[in-house]
């Protein structure tokens, strides 16, 4: 339901809809930072990012790109070097190569 909003554009209800979610996965933490990332809200997918207890490789991807989709290539590099830092069960993939190329 989430990315339907998403894909609408309507990030509002999508964040409503996940507000309420009693319980959230990596999938949806991952469709809202993809979501923020298309609006260009950096900030916001950041925090949602950051709250994540588990990250996976998609979650790491979402955020690399997320930054560098937004004109920010330096912290998408940093996210990257944290990622090979703090998660050595995670190995980046051709998405996260070409989003920090």
């Amino acid at each position: 339901m989430i990315n339907g909003y998403i894909n609408h554009g309507d990030m509002g209800m999508a964040r409503e809809i996940f507000d309420e979610m009693p319980i959230r996965n990596n999938a949806s933490l991952t469709a809202m930072i993809f979501g923020y990332t298309e609006c260009g809200d950096v900030v916001s997918a950041r925090k949602i990012f950051d709250r994540m207890e588990k990250k996976d490789l998609y979650t790491w991807n979402a955020m690399i790109a997320c930054y560098a989709q937004n004109g920010c290539p330096r912290e998408a590099i940093q996210s990257f070097n944290r990622m090979r830092k703090l998660d050595s069960s995670v190995e980046p993939d051709e998405m996260t190569f070409s989003s920090v190329i």
